[in-house]
């Protein structure tokens, strides 16, 4: 009887293991899917950034239902940032089983807002060291807050004809810019936090030049 016992534990134990193993998904290669995408509008044509977002997190947890949110950027030439006709990349994440490790899926949501196309490109990461944490969801106030404080400043130094790019807006963001063709690579590079501009370099390259 003990004898039996025993064997039914050990096999119990190793159908319970089994089971985890097979339902632990094996890492899986880099993919993406290109999908049509809303253009949600306010008043004035003013893109609603809150409808955007929420499509893009109901789009990404139709394949990774526990995603959340983990940032965003937007890009676009930086006379015409207020235009909001750019590129918006919505960043999630989602944590995986793994045997032995911690399992993570890096998933982006590339919107061209002229094309009305958007990309949503996955990743495993695991083993990798991601960066993990969830962040707060800004609103669209907050978004075109920070966007118009960055082009401000932009068009008062008198940077033109470069990429800014913005990057988790909500309270603030920080700003990159950089211009095709040029042997400065980056044209300006500060933070903008509670509306005031922290500068990152003490210089800002125009035409090839510091």
């Amino acid at each position: 009887m003990i004898k039996a016992l025993r064997l039914l534990t050990i096999l119990i134990a190793a159908c319970t293991v089994s089971a985890f193993l097979a339902g632990c998904s094996e890492p899986f290669e880099p993919g993406e899917v290109l999908v049509a995408a809303p253009l949600p509008l306010l008043e004035e044509d003013e893109i609603d950034i809150d409808a955007l977002l929420a499509w893009a997190e109901a789009s990404v947890r139709r394949m990774f239902p526990r995603a959340y949110y983990q940032g965003m950027s937007y890009a676009a030439v930086s006379e015409h940032m207020l235009d909001q006709r750019g590129r918006y990349v919505f960043r999630f994440g989602q944590r995986i089983p793994r045997p032995f490790q911690r399992g993570f899926v890096s998933v982006s949501v590339i919107f061209h807002v002229e094309s009305g196309l958007a990309i949503i490109h996955y990743q495993d990461l695991t083993g990798r060291s991601p960066n993990m944490a969830q962040q707060r969801r800004p609103d669209g106030v907050q978004v075109r807050e920070v966007v118009s404080i960055a082009h401000r400043y932009l068009s008062e130094r008198g940077v033109a004809g470069c990429i800014a790019t913005v990057t988790d807006l909500g309270d603030g963001g920080g700003v990159m810019c950089y211009r095709h063709g040029s042997d400065c690579n980056c044209v300006c590079d500060f933070e903008i936090v509670d509306g005031e501009i922290h500068e990152q370099r003490e210089t800002i390259c125009r035409d090839g030049s510091s």
